[in-house]
């Protein structure tokens, strides 16, 4: 496991696509307000290998969210019931907003 720290929206993001419990998460911010979050070697990897030029790991995992039909299968759901890129980026966004 590996750790990274990403942005509130990227972390709502990433729950928001990936079955309850699967994202270790450390219970408090960073000094920049990040999220401390344990992932798998395999996908920081993945990850790190679509960063463009200064992009951050947030950066990535909110192009893909955004990106149409990218993370669109959620646990115990079929692949065309997950809302779109674009509306669960919106999702995050309201989600955010209320805390």
């Amino acid at each position: 496991m590996v750790r990274i720290a990403i942005t509130q929206a990227a972390y709502d993001a990433i729950c928001a696509t990936l079955p309850l419990g699967s994202v270790a998460v450390e219970p408090y911010y960073n000094e920049r307000g990040e999220r401390c979050v344990w992932l798998e070697e395999v996908w920081v990897n993945r990850l790190g290998a679509m960063r463009g030029p200064s992009e951050s790991f947030s950066d990535v995992i909110l192009r893909l969210v955004a990106t149409e039909g990218v993370c669109s299968k959620r646990a115990g759901e079929a692949r065309s019931s997950a809302p779109s890129g674009s509306r669960r980026f919106h999702r995050v966004r309201e989600i955010r907003n209320r805390r």
